[in-house]
Parts: C-alpha cells; structure tokens; sequence
C-alpha cells in the first residue's frame, strides 16, 4: 500500500532572491527547493547523528520527546556550528527574530549529542569528544556540566534510552561491533556492553517494539540488511531482515503512530524515502515510498508537529533550510523554515 504523493524538487534559479524558482503547492502547505552541490561533510555528520540516534518518536508522561527542547512535545530546529561551537536552536511555530540567544558549548572537533540527562523532559547539550573518549553534559534544569568517559577516539556515539527510565543512556559503538553503554538509573556508573554488528555496520538504535527501551541495531551496507538484539532480557532476541539498498541510509523512526520504531531508508542518489512497516521484520515490505528532497540533501526526520508520529524532513546544507513533510497531514503539507548557514551541522536529537 502506498500512502500519499510523490513529492518532485523543482529546478534552480538563481535570479529569485533565495536562488529558488518557486514552489509547489501540496495541500495547505509548500517546499521551496533548489539544486545545490553536495556537501560531503555534513552526510558524515547525518552518518553519526541520523543512525545513532533512538528514533521511536511518541512522547509519553515519563518521556521527553527526541529534539524537544521546550517541553512543548515537537521537536524543534537546531544547528551547531563548529566553527565557533555554537548551538542555534528555533522552537517550532516560532519566529527566528524570538529564538534564545546562541549558546556556546562543547570544542572544535565536539560532535552534538543533546538528549534528556536528567529526565525534566527537555533536551539538555551534550557532546562526545572521541579524541578523548569523553562525553560531557550540560543538563537543562540545573544547568550542571559533567564529563563522563567511555569508548575510544574509533567510536560512534548511540546515545538512547536503553533501560527504559525516560533519561537517556550514554552509549558508543565501536567499529567490531561491541555496545558500551553507561546506564541513567546507574547513575551513569555502570557499563554495561552487547556485541551485535561487523566492521562497516551502521548503528541504527530506536524503540523496535515498542517497550519503552531503545534496542541496539545495525544496517548493514554490504547485504542491505538490519540487525536488531532485544539485549537486555534474559533470553536476547536477534532478528536480521533485508530491507534498503547499500548506498542508503536508515532513518528509523515511528512513522505510523503505533510506538514502534519502523524501518526507513532515505535513498541520497534520488532523495526517496522508504518505509516499512513495523511489525514485518522477518519479510518487511515498504508502506510508504516518498520523493521528498535533492540530492544532497541530509534527512532530519523528527516529530515536528507533535503528533506522535515521525515527520519526513529534510535540511538544505547551502541554504541552511529545513523542509518537513508533516504525518499529521498523511504526509501531504509541506513547510520550510530557513535555520542554519552552510557548514551547519543539523542536531536531530
């Protein structure tokens, strides 16, 4: 079953103001689009924070909702700049002229891994300095920095809330597939480990089914194939499904509503995504299929309408220009909101 249109980019043109030729009208809303070079940086940086991010997107009384900052239950826009280490972030619905001021926080080489610490249901900064192995927090409601160590300069950051209190845990995957992980109800004290994937893998953790807890995942370029461990209870379930090409991208996250995690792809040579759905791991098939976004392009998917379901998004490296496909519509209006400046790193947590 296929849901909702295919979404066409329109050419560039350079002669308008914003360098666009227009845009196509899809319902209430619109996008705005313009061709632009491909910046190869900034698809690095979507490797460590579209897959490592926990992308089960429902918000509930004890949890805060990915990329929330606010506590208003959408995930608002937010860039770092590396350059300066600075942290732009726009609530939703919210005009660029009323945004809080920068915030400077982290060094150069920092990578952004914001997340609810300590549980006020807020994102709270927070950085992994892999050079270091260290990863340190400033939290939002006591405004306290901590510095915690775990991994090594070879790891990727996978922070998610793996044991299920509604804070998020510590965690980094190493390139032979071993998960370390420091524990909030440890107090952050506690590694625990889990070995699921091989050399190449890419980390894709998220709430698979739906308890509460973020699994540990992988895609697997070579196969085009996803792995998941339910690693905690006493018997671990290991589940390996083929869905996606090698050249894409996993972008999970609960496109349907149901609390589950589904498995997504966003494909960077034609800009569609692909979703399946969340209860077909062992022969999954794609339920949506959109055209949504250019080459070049980074996905940022997030619960941007707050309406409990992940929204198709995009940002524009060149232009800094966000575009969100909204669930609450069945993905058929569109909106655009210019935030961010080339060289942004788009946080999607």
């Amino acid at each position: 079953m296929r849901l909702g249109k295919s979404h066409q980019p329109l050419s560039s043109d350079h002669s308008s103001p914003r360098g666009y030729r227009g845009s196509r009208q899809f319902g209430a809303g619109h996008v705005s689009c313009v061709r632009r070079p491909f910046v190869a940086s900034l698809l690095a940086a979507l490797l460590i924070t579209t897959a490592a991010s926990a992308c089960g997107s429902r918000s509930t009384s004890s949890r805060a909702l990915l990329g929330d900052y606010d506590g208003d239950g959408k995930a608002d826009l937010a860039v770092f700049r590396p350059p300066e280490t600075n942290w732009y972030i726009l609530p939703i619905g919210r005009d660029a002229a009323a945004a809080a001021p920068a915030t400077r926080f982290g060094e150069k080489g920092d990578i952004p891994m914001p997340g609810d610490y300590d549980g006020d249901r807020k994102n709270d900064l927070a950085v992994y300095r892999a050079a270091a192995s260290s990863w340190i927090v400033l939290t939002s409601g006591s405004k306290k920095q901590t510095t915690y160590r775990i991994g090594s300069s070879s790891d990727v950051a996978v922070p998610g809330d793996y044991d299920g209190d509604g804070k998020t845990d510590i965690a980094v995957f190493a390139p032979d597939g071993v998960w370390s992980m420091l524990t909030s109800a440890s107090n952050y004290a506690q590694q625990q480990t889990v070995r699921l994937g091989n050399p190449g893998d890419i980390a894709a953790p998220a709430d698979y089914n739906g308890d509460g807890r973020t699994d540990a995942a992988v895609f697997r370029p070579q196969t085009a194939t996803w792995h998941l461990s339910t690693w905690w209870v006493p018997s671990p379930t290991f589940f390996g499904s083929k869905f996606g090409l090698p050249e894409d991208i996993p972008v999970p996250g609960d496109y349907d509503g149901d609390g589950r995690a589904d498995l997504a792809v966003f494909r960077p040579s034609n800009a569609r995504w692909y979703i399946a759905e969340a209860n077909r791991w062992t022969l999954p098939e794609w339920k949506y299929e959109f055209q949504f976004g250019l080459v070049g392009d980074i996905p940022v998917p997030g619960d941007y309408d707050g309406d409990g379901r992940t929204d198709i998004a995009v940002f524009r490296p060149p232009s800094g220009t966000w575009y969100i496909l909204k669930s609450g519509s069945r993905f058929k209006d569109s909106m655009n909101v210019q935030w961010g400046l080339a060289g942004d790193i788009p946080i999607l947590r």
